[in-house]
């Protein structure tokens, strides 16, 4: 079931980066880069993706690039098993090979939804190897936060938190606030 889960959050993930290309499409923005975009449109801020972007990277060579990175993902998220390093380093070839902050930043909005997304590289950077599918990163600094100052992540059911952010397994296993009953239980009554 979280195999299934993890899936889902990719492909939203996915969605939304298609629903901000349209946007930008509809917007026709006079805005050369990411950076003057987001300085003359600040709502665009709020945009994780886009704040995670080189400021100078022309706007349309960001909607180029993010259909290239993102156009095997309907595919590769269908395919069984999931190749999880082509998710990745489809990404960050794409969007982010100049730029290893963003990248940094990126990996950890996604694994919020998605723990293991990057995690092989990470892994093998951590260890030294050479091979990668990726070229290692030179670490510099933290990566930068994808939320605005001062807002709290969201939470929810399909992120594995029920109420009161108790951890759950699934949305199956959710329990009712009215009689604290799991679903499954009430239906084998």
């Amino acid at each position: 079931m979280e195999d299934a889960l993890e899936r889902r959050a990719l492909l939203l993930h996915l969605g939304r980066v298609m629903q901000l290309i349209v946007r930008l499409d509809d917007m026709a923005p006079s805005a050369a880069t990411i950076g003057e975009l987001i300085a003359r449109y600040p709502i665009l801020g709020d945009e994780p993706l886009l704040a995670q972007l080189r400021p100078d990277m022309p706007v349309d060579a960001f909607r180029t690039r993010a259909l290239h990175a993102f156009c095997r993902w309907p595919q590769g998220l269908l395919d069984d098993p999931l190749d999880r390093d082509a998710l990745a380093a489809s990404v960050r070839a794409s969007l982010f090979s100049d730029h290893p902050r963003g990248w940094r930043a990126y990996v950890v909005g996604l694994r919020r939804d998605v723990a293991w997304f990057d995690a092989k590289a990470t892994k093998r950077r951590s260890s030294r190897r050479v091979a990668d599918v990726a070229p290692p990163l030179p670490d510099d600094g933290p990566p930068a936060l994808d939320a605005p100052a001062g807002r709290g992540i969201a939470t929810d059911i399909e992120r594995g938190f029920g109420a009161a952010g108790h951890p759950i397994e699934s949305v199956e296993g959710a329990r009712r606030l009215d009689d604290g009953r799991a679903d499954e239980q009430r239906v084998a009554q």
